[in-house]
């Protein structure tokens, strides 16, 4: 049985994995390149923030337009069910080019939640 999420929890989830990729993609390319574990570990995160927002619910979706949620989802697809097929240069540029501009929306989305009618309590929830 899998637990339920508020919304607000799913959006958190994002900001958690954008800052497990941040401590490591720190280290740089060179690092990404050299330790398969790195690289592991930055595509698990990309699929989490990908489930993460595959289970944002479209009243989320389109108060926060802004974030491109389904592309989110579609990225996590990719990899999971495209695991024997991952380019890792794509994943490293995915991480410096799209991550940080991803970073500032979550940020702006966490921080706007205190007007949004759905509170991280009384929100609706989902598997």
């Amino acid at each position: 049985m899998t637990a339920k999420r508020h919304q607000l929890q799913r959006v958190v989830d994002i900001r958690d994995a954008i800052a497990r990729i941040g401590a490591y993609a720190s280290l740089g390319r060179q690092r990404f390149e050299a330790d398969e574990l790195v690289q592991v570990w930055m595509v698990h995160q990309l699929e989490t923030i990908g489930e993460a927002a595959a289970g944002v619910a479209p009243e989320v979706r389109d108060r926060f337009s802004g974030v491109e949620w389904q592309l989110l989802a579609d990225m996590r697809n990719r990899l999971t069910h495209g695991y024997f097929d991952i380019d890792m240069a794509r994943v490293w540029e995915t991480v410096e080019r799209d991550i940080p501009p991803l970073r500032r929306q979550i940020d702006e989305v966490i921080d706007a939640w205190g007007d949004d009618p759905m509170s991280p309590h009384q929100g609706p929830e989902t598997g």
